[in-house]
Order: structure tokens, then C-alpha cells, then sequence
């Protein structure tokens, strides 16, 4: 009974210690939260409908219309409306140097795997973040798409027509 009682004001004891110890912690600094600026997605991978669909979002978080041959800069980069006549087009708002690349380049390669490309700003950075089938790639420095050759850099995964 005693030694029971000794582990009950130790375990109260314990939880005392580590609540005050907590009020002196600083709190964790605030994430601060990414928004989405661009992204290009494959739809309908590994058919022969496959295509994929570059959008630039505002400020605001609505898509900006691009008509075919526009042209805009952003902090992503300058981007070129492409238009979309069929469902297996390249087409919507392609980064610049991409679309350059795009003319010279297999630029729509089959496969299977839904891939999405997202640049999204932090303040006043931008970082590029590729996805297969939902899930974020971490590790690799090089991967083909269906949108051509990405290599992960300082900021994040670029297409290799945007260095």
C-alpha cells in the first residue's frame, strides 16, 4: 500500500514538473502557408486521350484565363496560353521557355501514372513540387514525366527548359 501510494505522488509529481516546464517553452513559430500559383496536370494518363492542362491561380486563389497566345508574367515566371481544341492537347497557361522546349521536344510521353506539377509561393519564394498519383516525390534528382524532365533544385522541382 505504501509503495503504491509513493508511485501515485511520484507519477502527479511527473505531470506537475512537465506542465511547468512547458509554460516556459516558447510556442512553435507559425507555418507559414503555401499558395498555389501554377499548376499542370496530366488528365486521363496512359490513353491515347492523355493530355495535360497548365492553370495560373490570382492572388485570390482563382484560376487567371490565358486566351491562346497571351502572354503574362507572374512570380512564377512568364507564361503563354495555349489552346485546348481536344482532350488530349497540351494546352492552358505553359511556363515560356516549357512551351519553346514543347516545339522541339516529344512533349506529351505515354504513361500510365497521373502526374501533377505545382509551383507555390512562400512570401516572396517560390518552390516546385511534382507529384505522382497524389503523392509527393522527396527523393531522386532527376524524373521523366509526361511533360519531359524534371530535376529537383534549391527551390524545389523545375522542368529542365526553366534551368
Amino acid at each position: 500500500m505504501r509503495s503504491m501510494m509513493r508511485c501515485m505522488v511520484l507519477a502527479v509529481a511527473g505531470v506537475l514538473l512537465a506542465g511547468c516546464a512547458s509554460l516556459g517553452a516558447a510556442p512553435p513559430a507559425p507555418q507559414q502557408s503555401a499558395r498555389l500559383l501554377y499548376q499542370i496536370e496530366v488528365s486521363a494518363p496512359g490513353t491515347r486521350s492523355q493530355g495535360w492542362r497548365g492553370v495560373l491561380y490570382g492572388e485570390d486563389g482563382a484560376p487567371i484565363a490565358l486566351a491562346p497566345g497571351a502572354r503574362i508574367e507572374t512570380m512564377a515566371g512568364a507564361f503563354v496560353g495555349v489552346a485546348c481544341p481536344y482532350a488530349w492537347s497540351t494546352c492552358g497557361a505553359i511556363e515560356t521557355r516549357m512551351h519553346a522546349w514543347m516545339q522541339s521536344h516529344d512533349h506529351n510521353i505515354n504513361m500510365r501514372e497521373r502526374w501533377t506539377y505545382r509551383l507555390q509561393a512562400r512570401g516572396d519564394a517560390v518552390h516546385g513540387e511534382l507529384l505522382r498519383d497524389g503523392v509527393a516525390l522527396t527523393n531522386g534528382d532527376e524524373v521523366l514525366t509526361p511533360m519531359g524532365l524534371y530535376r529537383r533544385t534549391e527551390s524545389g522541382w523545375r522542368h529542365v527548359s526553366g534551368g
